[in-house]
Parts: structure tokens; sequence; C-alpha cells
């Protein structure tokens, strides 16, 4: 090995191997989540995605005041959803579910998915670590 490269090139490609590690160690991060707080809503699934990095799931659940409030409900990858047993046809549109979620800490009508209960009584985790902090 040259004195050029162990000089030059070698802490190069350290630091953006560096760089790529931590930029995706801050990408899943789900600090914008109160995981210290769990809601229940009851809903109908408006869409589901099953795309990296993150997939989504949008309920429309019924305000007090009657009226629908659609919430976005981030979830992790599809590897990651694959390994506790969703499909990308798991849930369609205007299947009736429950879900719970960690709120978004900003109060809008979002949140870290936990888990879902499907029309037919079987639920699937979105989230091992947090999947049986629910009440």
């Amino acid at each position: 090995m040259g004195p050029v490269l162990k000089t030059l090139i070698l802490p190069a490609l350290a630091l953006i191997a560096a760089g790529v590690a931590s930029g995706a160690a801050a990408h899943h991060s789900f600090a914008m989540f109160d995981s210290q707080r769990t809601l229940v809503l009851k809903g109908t699934v408006k869409s589901f995605e099953m795309v990296n990095p993150h997939s989504w799931l949008h309920v429309a659940a019924v305000e007090t005041g009657g009226r629908p409030v659609e919430w976005a409900l981030e979830m992790g990858d599809p590897a990651q959803l694959t390994r506790e047993g969703w499909t990308k046809d798991s849930v369609k549109p205007g299947d009736k579910v429950s879900v719970s979620i960690h709120p978004r800490l900003d109060g809008s009508h979002g949140g870290q998915l936990i888990y879902i209960v499907l029309p037919d009584g079987r639920e699937l985790d979105a989230d091992r670590p947090f999947a049986r902090l629910a009440p």
C-alpha cells in the first residue's frame, strides 16, 4: 500500500463511512413521537403504503365532535414489517381497524404505529420493541 493511499484515501473513506452511518442512524429516529403516551384509535383504513424507507398507514378516525380526521401513521421498512407478519395486502382501504400509536409530539394527526387490530380480530405488531406498551 503506497503512502498516498495510507495518508489520503483511507482517512477519506473512513470519514465517508462514518457520515453514512450517522446519517442512517439519524434517519431512523422516532424522536418526533411521544413514546410515553399511547393512543388507541378506531377508524377506517384510507391507504397502506408498504415502501422504503418507512411504510405508512392512513386511518380516518372520528373525533369527539363527530368529524372524521385522517391520521398518518409511520411504520418500519417492508423487511421489518414482513418479519412481523405483514404483507402488502394486510389491510385494504375501507377496513375497520383499531390502532395503537405513539402520537406526534407536535400534536398533529400522526404517530408511530405500535400495533393494529384487523377486522377479523388478528393483531399485527408494527414495531416489536413497543408492541405491548399499549393499555
